[in-house]
């Protein structure tokens, strides 16, 4: 496998940077990466449409190209309006949008086929190429999935766990936080994984208030959430496939969110709540009475009716894999 991109590093969740002589496969770095794959050959092109979206129309007769999506049209116009400085910006971001759709079809039409991200990519996306793929997007495996009650605590712990940001609602899961002591008296923590741009709103003097910051998934996040953490608050105002909700729900942590494409479809497989978006007043509503022997069938989610990930095998000697 041969990764085609034009940064030298990217830093992920896990706050390191990957050098490129510890990756298990070769990297070729390059500014113009259509001479590059057409000079590789590869057996096949892997490539996210937001990476090649002007490039990818020039490869489909050279080579095959397989194109993974993760936000239907509907998720981006709600990122748009949820990102939006003004009306008329949200406005000319949705129009902008929708103008593009029927060129973004017409690629995928094209592709030899797709990676869909969720039920939503799948439905909105899997008739305009019919070969497709519908994956689950979490590090989560099949023999790590909890579906028990695990916690005998008084203390209701809750998680919030991601980039701190507006748009994961981070700012949400604090308040509903504070809001849910007023409720009851039964003793309650929330637990930080991750960091960002809003770290200032962490109120740092509050002991019930714990800040994780970033861990290492397998060996410190997996086993705390299966241990100590009750409900995963996950207040997400858009509507990408987020891989903390089946993470969550993999450790047998239940998730609150507010409504979007992919947290309503996860819910109705009972892997969680949701409310109203934006209804901060209805996130802490439900939060210190959860039931907790409730606890969502999740092996049945992620064993027999779907799985985790679906790997799509490709039966060839080189896979050429687009990054930035």
């Amino acid at each position: 496998m041969v990764l085609v991109a034009t940064r030298t590093e990217h830093t992920g969740m896990a706050g390191t940077t990957c050098s490129m002589a510890s990756l298990p496969f070769d990297v070729t770095l390059t500014p113009d990466r259509i001479s590059t794959l057409r000079d590789i050959n590869p057996d096949v092109v892997l490539t996210d449409l937001t990476v090649m979206d002007r490039e990818i129309p020039h490869l489909h007769d050279a080579m095959p190209v397989v194109i993974i999506v993760e936000n239907p049209l509907r998720a981006r116009l709600q990122w748009a309006h949820s990102n939006a400085h003004s009306h008329i910006d949200a406005a000319r971001q949705a129009f902008g949008l929708i103008r593009k759709e029927p060129h973004m079809r017409s690629t995928l039409r094209k592709a030899a086929g797709l990676q869909l991200n969720g039920r939503p990519a799948a439905e909105a996306y899997g008739r305009v190429n019919p070969s497709y793929v519908m994956y689950y997007d979490t590090r989560v495996r099949r023999n790590d999935v909890r579906g028990d009650a695990h916690t005998d605590s008084d203390v209701f712990r809750l998680a919030f766990s991601g980039r701190w940001l507006y748009p994961k609602g981070f700012d949400a899961a604090l308040e509903a936080f504070r809001h849910a002591r007023e409720l009851t008296r039964r003793p309650l923590e929330l637990h930080l994984f991750g960091g960002s741009a809003l770290a200032d709103l962490v109120d740092d003097s509050d002991p019930s208030i714990i800040n994780h910051g970033m861990v290492d998934f397998s060996e410190e996040w997996m086993p705390f959430f299966q241990r100590d953490i009750d409900l995963a608050v996950l207040p997400h105002r858009q509507s990408d496939p987020a891989g903390t909700y089946l993470e969550a729900a993999g450790c047998g942590v239940p998730f609150l969110s507010y409504k979007n494409l992919v947290s309503d479809d996860l819910a109705k497989e009972g892997l969680g709540w949701t409310v109203r978006m934006n209804d901060i007043a209805a996130l802490p509503q439900g939060l210190p009475n959860s039931p907790i022997t409730l606890k969502p069938d999740l092996m049945q989610f992620f064993g027999v009716r779907s799985g985790v990930l679906v790997w799509l095998r490709v039966s060839c000697s080189i896979v050429a894999v687009l990054g930035h």
